[in-house]
């Protein structure tokens, strides 16, 4: 039956990806049903491959398409995508980025806790240390966000996310 699942899904243009979590949430019920509840002996979707994933995107900006993106995204947001696309952060990484955890006398920051939950630490570039260190003149606190509101509180993921796909679609990327 999940051999006849996958090649369905397949039929329906369902990504190899997809497929996989789709299985990966029956296999997660079936070991729920097996170990804690005993309403099973075995798993069996660990009896069925997973599909092989090829669709990993590596997209770049053209200098076009940053200018452009630049030109429709409001002040507060151009400066997050010059940080972004000057260290690689991701955006949870840049919008937790607390004062506290740069040093501009080293050229340093530190992401607290990444997406694997370890502690790592990013040499800053030119760009980078320009920005930060003119933000840097406006903030009272050590613990405020490096990222924040005028009101010195955290962007919001989901206001981020908005002012970017807003600034990227009137761009036309």
């Amino acid at each position: 039956m999940l051999a006849q699942y996958k090649t369905m899904r397949r039929q329906k243009g369902a990504a190899p990806a997809t497929i996989n979590k789709e299985l990966g949430m029956v296999r997660h019920a079936f070991n729920l049903a097996r170990r804690e509840w005993e309403w099973c002996r075995e798993n069996p979707v660990e009896k069925v491959s997973m599909e092989v994933c090829h669709n990993q995107v590596d997209r770049w900006l053209t200098g076009e398409e940053e200018a452009r993106l630049f030109e429709c995204a409001p002040t507060w947001l151009q400066t997050i995508i010059v940080f972004a696309l000057n260290t690689g952060m991701r955006r949870g990484e840049i919008l937790a980025l607390r004062w506290r955890d740069v040093d501009l006398s080293r050229w340093t920051l530190t992401i607290m806790k990444s997406k694997n939950h370890e502690r790592r630490t990013l040499p800053l570039n030119n760009p980078v240390f320009s920005l930060l260190l003119e933000k840097e003149r406006a903030v009272p606190s050590k613990g405020d966000p490096v990222f924040g509101t005028s009101h010195k509180t955290p962007i919001s993921l989901r206001n981020l996310s908005l002012a970017f796909e807003k600034a990227r679609d009137r761009a036309g990327i």
